[in-house]
This record gives structure tokens, sequence and C-alpha cells, in this order.
């Protein structure tokens, strides 16, 4: 009986041992950051502590390689709003950046690393004077509303073709024309509610995702080669109208524009959208 009682308590013993040693370790830090190791000798850094609006993320922390900034690092507080980062410098190696990692933030440009794959949900959202941005050939993936509600006037991309977009990844920005680009997939409305007043999409382009310039009030004609075979619902010509009721209200309402009109081939993807759509449509011969 008391050898089974002693076996019954080592084996105890064992599995709690076991427990401990496997609990996650506890995040480190450095006078600016807080990170922990993510496994195979990679960094994730937690959060920014520094006190500097000018920040160069490291390439390194304790020898080991930074491959991603986490969600909300360095997310503003509306409180301290005037001590947010309005310079960054991102190191060669990152390969993610996470949920909201910069919301909120003040600076106008941020150079993305050639290593970098994964821009989350948000990551740049809100940030109010960000205008430029020049996306890599390395990024798979870009999450949804990850540049939306920017002062973004133009951006660079050279798609990679697994390439996934989340929704309203550009939309609210301050962009009046826009090169459409390929991608793998797309949750829609790439390009909503901007001021755009020029599309041109290239002949590698092969599907316009719903909703992917809905409420884009300025755009007046998009030409759509024939290579596009599919234009997902409300992808053109859809605007939100503010209206007045009866009982003097104010309201909105969806509509299609009178203003706008689709250009193609007859026969094509974009000439049955028109139709379906009741937007004027003309062939894109025609002067």
């Amino acid at each position: 009986m008391k050898k089974t009682v002693c076996f019954i308590f080592a084996a105890v013993f064992i599995i709690l041992s076991a427990t401990a040693c496997s609990k996650p370790a506890a995040p480190k830090s450095n006078s600016d950051f807080q990170y922990k190791l993510i496994g195979d000798g990679k960094i994730k850094i937690t959060k920014y502590t520094g006190s500097s609006t000018s920040v160069t993320v490291p390439a390194e922390l304790d020898g080991k390689k930074v491959t991603e900034i986490g969600e909300e690092t360095f997310l503003v507080n509306p409180i301290h709003a005037d001590s947010d980062v309005s310079e960054i410098t991102l190191p060669e190696g990152l390969e993610i950046i996470g949920k909201s990692a910069f919301d909120g933030c003040s600076f106008q440009t941020v150079k993305l690393p050639s290593t970098l794959k994964r821009i989350e949900a948000n990551a740049f959202f809100d940030c109010y004077k960000l205008t430029d941005i020049a996306i890599p050939h390395s990024v798979v993936y870009i999450g949804d509303n990850a540049f939306s509600n920017t002062l973004l006037e133009k951006f660079r991309i050279d798609p990679n073709p697994e390439l996934v977009l989340g929704k309203e990844c550009f939309a609210y920005t301050s962009m009046e024309s826009v090169t459409v680009f390929p991608v793998k997939s797309s949750g829609g409305r790439t390009f909503a509610c901007n001021i755009l007043s020029e599309v041109t999409i290239p002949d590698n382009v092969t599907e316009i995702y719903d909703g992917d310039f809905y409420n884009c009030d300025r755009l007046k004609s998009v030409t759509v080669p024939s290579t596009v075979k599919t234009i997902g619902k409300k992808a053109f010509g859809y605007i939100v109208e503010d209206i007045l009721k009866e009982n003097g209200e104010e309201d909105s309402q969806e509509v299609v524009s009178d203003d706008f009109k689709l250009c193609g081939e007859n026969g094509s993807a974009a000439q049955t959208y028109a139709q379906q759509n009741g937007i004027p449509f003309k062939e894109a011969s025609d002067k």
C-alpha cells in the first residue's frame, strides 16, 4: 500500500513539474521595448515603452532576430496623442506587422522592409498623416482596414501572385487616382469611399471584387478591359446620398449615380454589369 501511495505521489509531482516548466516565459524588456521569444530564435516585440517620437525598431534583441511587431505595439492612446510616434524605421528581417500595431501614429511615410510577409488588420488604421506607402513583393496578406482612414495619396505595390486582401484595405483615404492590381482573393471594398477621379485597370486583372469602388462619388467613368471576367456586387456606380425626410430628419440612401458610366467591349463582363445595374455603357472604341 505504501509503495502504491509513493508511486502516485511521484507521478503527480512529475506532472506538476512538467506543467510548471511548460509555462510560457514572461515578456522581457529593455529600455524601449517589451518582447518575447516566439521560437526558432525569433523575437516578437509586444510593446513600445520608450518616450521618443522617432523610433528605430531594432533588427535584433538579445542576439535574436526581430521578425514580428505585435498587436497594438505602438497604438496611440488618445489621452496622450501628442506623444505618439511621428517617425519610424523598420528593420530588414521583419515578417509580420500585427493588428493595430501603428494605429493612430502620425508619421507621414514608412519604408516597409523587403522581408515583410503580412500586414494585419488595422495595422496603419487612422495614421492621419500617412500620405505615401510602397508595398514590397514579399507581402502575401493585407488585412481589413490596414491603411484605411489615412491621408494616403498614393501607394506603390509590386503584387505577389499569392496576395490576399482583407476588406477595405485602402478605403477612406485621399487617393485621387489608382491603378488596380491583381490579387489571389479579396474581402472587397478595397478602394471604397475615396475621392477617386481616375481608375486604371491593366490587362493582368481578371476580377473586380464586391464594392471595390463603392461610394466613390467623384468617379465618373471607368474603362474595364476584356480580361476582367468577374465584377462583384456594387463594385462600380453605387454612391450614398444625403436626403431629408418629410419629418425634417436627415438620412442617407444608396443610389446608382446618374453621372457614372462604364466603358468596355461589347459582350464583356463590364457590359453585363452595366446592364444588370442600370448603368450607362459605352463601347471602349467609341469616340
